[in-house]
């Protein structure tokens, strides 16, 4: 029985996650699977090749597993988005091993005037540095592995980029196979959405040249959503237009002008009524408010413009559709019976937090019908949230 593709990206993608300047000591490297058994069926090591994927683990492993099974049935074209995902996923490895590597050599280059800096700091009590702990003391050796073996990595940058470069050529030029030998729109739709998000997924892996200074917890610079990414999935919703899928992934690819993203999600909901984190999503962008600046005066980062005008009504029927896709889940029936509050004139007198119980007392014993239906509204879905939230 085939596995579906679309699950195999993703996961390799967890690896590229901005992670903290951190540093593991060194395992025992895990003892080598073995080659690639002759003689087996095609559909045999593209079981195994997939599994490995799919735990993230020895991709070139994978990779020659599903070379062979190309190699029985070079027309098959799931066999070919597997090849490519395996090669995709084993550039993200090693960029993920480069970029942390010589994040690691630029901390060792810059660590002896960090620790000036900071030596200094403590002899001058009105220094923003004083009283701070001493910089962290970079390791002696070197600690940082592919994730996929946990093999020691030894590429220098340049031969790093070179692999990752010859690694994502070639998942592409498999992934353009597999859509060629695709028979039906829906196969060239399946293929359409690997291509889409593996192209996503190298345009991220080939960033390596980061250092401590410009790496604050974000994505590298230069992380732009390859344009041919965002055909390749339009491709896919104009192939196999009823997959709620692929619509949902068009939105996340244009998640940048909410506009758009907002249309296909809209469009991704009339076919899968109960993704209730998709609605939610919804919510939290029609009801999202302004920036402000924090208590110390500070102001906080901007967001990304929202390209969009927030829609609060549309948000909590949103909100509501949430609620009702996830039943079980008590925090959107919270936020509804915050909102029913908010209806009441009580909720902008005593706000919430500790005020909110006095506030719902007093709406309840209202003169006025309105603010008492509001806050008895409120209350039943308090109660349908204690008891959702027995399930959890």
């Amino acid at each position: 029985m085939r596995l579906p593709l679309p699950c195999v990206l993703p996961l390799a993608a967890l690896s590229l996650l901005p992670l903290p300047l951190l540093w593991a000591a060194p395992a025992e490297e895990e003892p080598r699977p073995p080659a690639v058994v002759a003689g087996r069926p095609a559909a045999e090591h593209y079981l195994h090749a997939t599994r490995h994927l799919r735990r993230g683990q020895w991709f070139e492993r994978a990779a020659g597993q599903l070379r062979e099974a190309v190699r029985q049935e070079p027309d098959d074209y799931q066999y070919r988005l597997a090849l490519g995902c395996a090669f995709a996923s084993r550039a993200v490895s090693v960029a993920h091993a480069a970029r942390y590597t010589h994040l690691l050599d630029d901390y060792r280059a810059n660590y002896p005037k960090a620790l000036a800096e900071w030596e200094a700091a403590q002899k001058d009590p009105q220094s923003d540095e004083h009283g701070e702990p001493r910089p962290f003391l970079p390791p002696a050796q070197h600690a940082f592995r592919t994730k996929d073996d946990n093999r020691p990595f030894r590429l220098t940058k340049a031969q790093a980029k070179s692999r990752v470069a010859e690694l994502g050529g070639a998942a592409e030029e498999e992934w353009r196979r597999a859509r060629t030998l695709a028979g039906t729109d829906h196969e060239r739709a399946e293929a359409e959405y690997v291509l889409a998000w593996g192209l996503w997924l190298l345009e991220r892996s080939r960033h390596i040249d980061v250092t401590a200074a410009d790496f604050e917890g974000a994505p590298p610079s230069g992380q732009q959503l390859p344009k041919k990414a965002l055909e390749a999935m339009q491709a896919a919703t104009a192939l196999a237009p009823d997959a709620a899928l692929y619509w949902q992934a068009l939105g996340d690819m244009t998640a940048e002008n909410r506009t758009e993203a907002v249309s296909a999600y809209r469009r991704s909901l009339l076919l899968d009524r109960e993704n209730a984190p998709l609605w939610f999503r919804l919510y939290q962008w029609n009801t999202e408010k302004p920036r402000v600046p924090s208590e110390d005066g500070e102001e906080e980062p901007a967001p990304p413009a929202p390209t969009m005008t927030p829609d609060p009504k549309r948000g909590l029927e949103d909100l509501r559709q949430t609620a009702r896709a996830d039943p079980l889940n008590a925090y959107p029936l919270y936020l509804l019976a915050g909102w029913r509050f908010q209806d009441t004139r009580y909720g902008l007198v005593y706000g919430g937090g500790e005020g909110r119980e006095k506030g719902l007392a007093a709406a309840l014993a209202a003169e006025d019908e309105a603010s008492r239906r509001s806050a008895r509204e409120a209350v039943a879905l308090m109660e349908r949230g204690n008891r959702a939230s027995r399930y959890h």
